[in-house]
């Protein structure tokens, strides 16, 4: 079981993530941060395989707060949630990280959740309505069901 500690400023995206990060694919939500000023002090009692951390946030941002957690032995790996099409390199370098730890548990979510890559994983939020197409910046449609 991989545990997750979500932070991200937006209640939506934390309840998509938590609908794909169940138990049945291997993970388990321990924690929920609204922005990165309580990363640090909820890392340590709810001690997380992986922190799932939006980049932009109010209050302290994603990049601040991995800088100020990596500063803790034995902090876990941050994923970036940032949905701009960046590879590894680029995600590594914006968050001042090695390739490998953007990667370890990129794949680790891959292969929890049967994936092969991100364009299977965005597939998989399509189909799990997790995600909805937009049109000018608006929802082209809500509440999707399957036939």
């Amino acid at each position: 079981m991989i545990r997750v500690l979500l932070v991200d400023d937006q209640d939506l995206v934390r309840a998509g993530l938590r609908g794909i990060l169940r138990e049945v694919f291997g993970f388990e939500v321990v924690g929920e941060c609204a922005d990165g000023s309580g990363v640090v002090s909820a890392v340590d009692p709810l001690r997380p395989d992986v922190v799932l951390m939006d980049v932009r946030m109010p209050v302290v941002d994603g990049i601040r707060a991995t800088r100020q957690l990596r500063l803790h032995n034995g902090s876990p790996p941050v994923l970036a949630l940032i949905g701009r099409g960046q590879t590894d390199a680029e995600i590594a370098r914006e968050l001042v990280v090695g390739e490998g730890t953007v990667k370890t548990p990129v794949n680790h979510l891959f292969a929890k959740l049967h994936l092969r890559d991100r364009a299977a994983a965005v597939v998989f939020a399509f189909d799990h309505d997790l995600v909805a197409p937009t049109v000018d910046g608006w929802p082209a449609s809500f509440g999707r069901t399957h036939d």
